[in-house]
């Protein structure tokens, strides 16, 4: 065969048609002269050698002679695929659906977080030893389950044959669930690292969509840039990550290949194996990455580190700290911190908490807690109990003051650098139960006892625990079917179970009915022994019973410190006499009878032809049994038809210091003397 070439003749490119490659390369149902099928194309032959000869003939300015022998050669031909053929959007639709496969369990995961967020079970959690990292790993393996169901069965699909042949044909079924097991840990990890940035589910979500949709028009144009680049928006992205995997699976398909797992024959397209390891480097960064983000921005609950925190000696070894006993002292309070008898445990300094610029929660507030003591924290609503107790267990941060606590070991250490220490030695009964809903009162018992390091014997505390606060007969009920009371017992429970030193009880009788009320008292009294116990609570007749030491707080700040009778001596009003009259008989009367003998007393109330109430401040002594023995005489007589005594109630004191604070408003300036007894 031979061909002459001009220079600068035109070319006659008119037999010359261009169609898909797949129309081209697909020879499977083209038939040769010996009835074989996918026989090589002669016109495809005769083009290339035209081509070749024009190109040589111009660059040598020679007429080119020359034969050709034509021997075919056998090869796997390309597939056509008519979903990837140019034009069609199918591919980006079936992407989209394999996507949403994916999101659907992301998206459930984010939620079941957040919620937990900011229901502070990350909070309770702590308290018992539980870093937020193994709790957010929990739920990983959980999701990873049901994802991996989801990838089986996807891949089942995937090899189906519907029509004469599977969708991916030659990659190996293995291949494919290994590729989109990575895809799927992948995702797993930066949804836990997504968690740190939202304290809202709706946010959550609609930021989740907005990084895929940014991700999708990313990957739109990937075959323009290096693979290198690639390589960093698989690594920050499991969305383009995922894109990308497929791309490579339906490229080697598309070439009747198994998937080559160190090289490629496209070009601008990742290698299979490089692009895993970089998958599951990925997975490691967003896990370590929402570890750091959990110490430096806890959210709305818990106390930041500070951005460097892993290059501090501090965070590593942990200090103890010079102990002090802070003694208290306020012109509006009775305070009684000299306290020979009893081990100083918590010590709170000038603590201050701020929500904004204007709203003042604690208000430079100090005071010392006490071993084997009992002590009640009492306040109107939102005079900043709760904020206190949050700040003792960590879960909000004091704008300003310090808070120490003593250890199990006897060892002193401030909240600020080291809480996740101290939460250990501490037992914490929230003012809400937080309970774990899949879990029996039994099994929750046994988790706190197992969290606290007593595993070996949780079955004992968990009985001891039931039979105290008498759930034993209920002990196999889930904690979603539980009553109001019934939770709150358990949540008290799990306050005591394992070696706690201190524990804060957030209104601990809520919920309960008088009788089961009374039981409490008595089994907080005899839980004492060895602990430093805080209770805040709505009843005063509670502290009165309980508290070997009350405290009064309004506006933020302490009003009122001591014990429930030297409170009721400073700020009660004594006693009142309420005596039922005869008709005849006038209260003047009385009182000139009885003002012999208690000369401060004043008629309070006066109820013509019925009661008449005297009250007196004067404290119980001779004359105030003489008083008692006129009114007995006069009773006898006729001329009353009966009396009583009564004493001033921790109503009454607390009545009466919130409304004193409420109409005089006094200064909250406070003092603190602060001696060194040790190091």
């Amino acid at each position: 065969m031979s061909n002459t070439f001009t220079k600068n003749a035109p070319v006659d490119m008119s037999f010359v048609s261009f169609s898909h490659p797949t129309l081209i390369a697909d020879r499977s149902n083209v038939m040769d002269s010996n009835n074989k099928e996918g026989s090589e194309l002669p016109e495809f032959t005769d083009i290339k050698i035209f081509i070749d000869s024009l190109l040589i003939g111009y660059q040598t300015n020679k007429t080119i002679e020359f034969e050709i022998e034509r021997n075919p050669m056998i090869c796997t031909p390309i597939r056509r695929d008519s979903i990837f053929e140019s034009g069609s959007i199918l591919p980006t639709t079936i992407l989209i659906m394999i996507d949403f496969i994916f999101l659907i369990p992301y998206v459930i995961l984010l939620i079941s977080l957040i919620q937990e967020k900011n229901a502070k079970v990350k909070e309770i959690l702590k308290v018992l030893g539980i870093e937020p990292i193994l709790n957010n790993f929990a739920h990983a393996i959980r999701t990873l389950i049901i994802l991996c169901l989801l990838i089986l069965l996807l891949c089942i699909v995937y090899k189906l044959k519907l029509k004469p042949d599977a969708y991916f044909n030659s990659v190996n079924f293995r291949i494919l669930f290994f590729a989109y097991f990575i895809f799927g840990l992948q995702l797993i990890s930066f949804c836990i690292m997504n968690v740190q940035l939202f304290d809202k589910n709706v946010r959550a979500i609609l930021g989740t969509f907005v990084i895929y949709l940014i991700s999708l028009i990313t990957f739109a144009y990937n075959i323009v840039w290096p693979v290198a680049i690639q390589y960093v928006l698989i690594f920050f992205s499991p969305y383009i990550a995922g894109h990308s995997i497929f791309q490579q699976l339906i490229l080697h398909d598309l070439a009747k290949k198994d998937v080559a797992l160190f090289r490629t024959i496209y070009r601008n397209v990742p290698i299979y194996f490089p692009t895993l390891i970089i998958m599951i480097i990925s997975c490691v960064f967003y896990w370590m990455l929402s570890w750091y983000l959990e110490k430096v921005f806890p959210g709305e609950y818990g106390i930041p580190l500070e951005w460097n925190f892993l290059f501090k000696r501090d965070y590593w070894c942990s200090e103890s700290i010079d102990r002090h006993t802070y003694s208290f002292s306020n012109s509006n309070s009775s305070h009684s911190n000299a306290n020979s008898n009893e081990k100083s445990i918590v010590h709170v300094n000038h603590l201050v908490k701020r929500f904004g610029p204007d709203k003042i929660a604690v208000n430079d507030v100090s005071f010392d807690l006490y071993e084997n003591q009992i002590t009640s924290l009492l306040g109107p609503n939102g005079s900043g109990k709760t904020t206190i107790f949050n700040c003792l267990i960590g879960i909000y941060k004091q704008t300003s003051g310090t808070i120490k606590i003593e250890n199990n070991d006897g060892i002193e250490y401030d909240t600020r650098t080291n809480i996740d220490m101290l939460r250990k030695s501490m037992g914490y009964c929230p003012q809400h139960d937080i309970l774990f809903d899949l879990l029996t009162i039994q099994e929750q018992l046994e988790f706190y006892a197992t969290a606290r390091g007593f595993g070996k014997n949780k079955e004992r505390i968990a009985k001891e625990m039931l039979d105290l606060v008498s759930l034993q007969s209920s002990k196999d009920l889930y904690c979603n079917s539980l009553s109001g009371g019934m939770k709150r017992r358990l949540s008290l429970a799990c306050a005591f179970v394992g070696d706690t030193k201190i524990v804060l009880l957030d209104e601990p009788s809520s919920g309960l009915d008088p009788s089961n009320r009374r039981l409490l008292w008595d089994w907080l009294r005899s839980m004492k022994e060895g602990k430093t116990i805080l209770l805040t609570t709505h009843f005063m007749e509670e502290s009165d019973a309980l508290s070997d030491r009350i405290m009064i707080i309004a506006n933020g700040n302490i009003k009122a410190d001591g014990t429930s009778a030297k409170l009721k001596q400073q700020y009660g009003s004594g006693y009142k006499f309420v005596i039922n009259k005869q008709k005849n008989y006038h209260t003047n009367d009385i009182k000139n009878e009885l003002h012999q003998y208690l000369p401060n007393l004043k008629v309070e109330t006066d109820i013509s032809d019925g009661d008449v109430v005297f009250r007196t401040n004067q404290q119980p002594n001779k004359q105030f049994l003489q008083a008692l023995y006129q009114l007995e005489q006069m009773k006898k007589e006729n001329r009353i038809k009966n009396y009583g005594v009564q004493n001033s109630t921790m109503d009454d004191v607390f009545l009466k210091i919130t409304h004193d604070t409420k109409i005089d408003n006094p200064s909250n300036s406070t003092s603190i003397n602060i001696e060194t007894i040790g190091v």
